[in-house]
């Protein structure tokens, strides 16, 4: 783990990339050890949410390949999950299970139920927005049955599910709102000598996700533009460049 001298913004190398921990990332990161804990009470269900852009996936790609006990599946589209049995057949992949191609729905949960218990891991649910009622009932139903951890990280949206029903709300160990990156973190990230109004741009032009704010910072500490010589309408051409830009 490395430190921007000047700015005691940390940072991790993984992948060959440097992942720099602004305060969504270290809020995210804190909220899954702090689930991740072992624990004998109902609460097991953690509850993530952050609008979108604050680096949520990354996190928990990070987060699962650091933790060996821990499985990130990332849930596909609503639509693909509309089947009788395709939330069990993602899990069943997802835990190295083999298919139980004839085997009723109850029996492929039970299953998983057994494997859990024999080999626990927390399940960390990442784009969890996609989840409906009973797709979250059914991961309530295999963290009671199998005793193990499990985050739905989620824009906002879910958020209304868990306040709305007694018997996830009252089971979450933990609930976190992911905050914006601080302006300072942004000034921190880039070189000095920028004037004070670029910090402000550089937000406002990426829409405020860091990853786009990561990748244009590096692009002006490595440019041999002056930094004093660094405006807004530069910035933006920049920014449009590199297709860092958010649609209009």
């Amino acid at each position: 783990m490395t430190t921007l001298a000047k700015s005691k913004i940390e940072s991790v190398r993984w992948e060959g990339r440097d992942i720099f921990l602004l305060s969504p990332m270290r809020r995210l990161l804190q909220a899954l050890d702090s689930l991740h804990q072992p624990t004998t009470a109902e609460e097991r269900l953690g509850l993530i949410v952050g609008r979108p852009g604050l680096g949520k996936t990354l996190g928990c790609r990070y987060y699962a390949a650091t933790h060996p006990n821990v499985v990130h599946i990332q849930l596909p589209p609503a639509a693909a999950l509309k089947a009788n049995g395709a939330l069990t057949s993602l899990i069943e992949s997802r835990l190295g299970m083999p298919a139980i191609a004839r085997g009723s729905l109850l029996r492929r949960m039970d299953a998983v139920i057994e494997e859990l218990r024999a080999r626990p891991r927390m399940l960390l649910l990442d784009t969890a927005h996609r989840l409906k009622y009973d797709h979250v009932d059914t991961f309530r139903y295999f963290s009671d049955e199998a005793h193990v951890p499990i985050a739905f990280v989620s824009v906002p949206a879910l958020l209304g599910l868990f306040q709305d029903r007694e018997e996830f709300a009252r089971r979450l160990h933990v609930s976190r709102a992911l905050e914006e990156p601080k302006p300072w973190e942004i000034t921190a990230l880039m070189p000095r000598g920028l004037p004070d109004e670029i910090t402000e741009a550089v937000y406002s032009i990426t829409g405020g996700s860091v990853g786009r704010i990561v990748v244009l910072s590096r692009h002006i500490r490595r440019s041999s533009v002056n930094p004093s010589d660094w405006t807004p309408d530069l910035l933006q051409r920049t920014a449009n460049a590199l297709t860092l830009a958010p649609a209009a």
